[in-house]
């Protein structure tokens, strides 16, 4: 669950179907890992979403700076959209 913060910000009024993300506890097998993702979550939100999203107690949990030097933003005029993946990627 990409941007998990939502899940509690947004699940109750905006996208009710955060609110139902719970129910993949019970679609997917027991062991299943679940993986999410937040750059801005408090401590107070994660709280929460660990309860609703029935995380397990020994999860483990890593964090991070989302701030990294190697990360940059590149910002091009496209003139062929079909072709830009084919540019920047070497499929041939």
């Amino acid at each position: 669950i990409d941007g998990a913060h939502m899940v509690v910000e947004w699940g109750d009024t905006f996208c009710k179907d955060f609110a139902n993300l719970w129910q993949l506890r019970f679609l997917l097998p027991q062991n299943s890992p679940l993986f999410t993702t937040s750059a801005t979550i408090e401590s107070t939100e994660l709280r929460i979403m660990e309860e609703w999203l029935f995380f397990h107690p020994n999860s483990k949990m890593i964090r991070i700076s989302p701030d990294h030097p190697t990360i940059s933003y590149n910002v091009q005029s496209v003139k062929h959209a079909k072709n830009l993946l084919r540019n920047e990627i070497d499929l041939d």
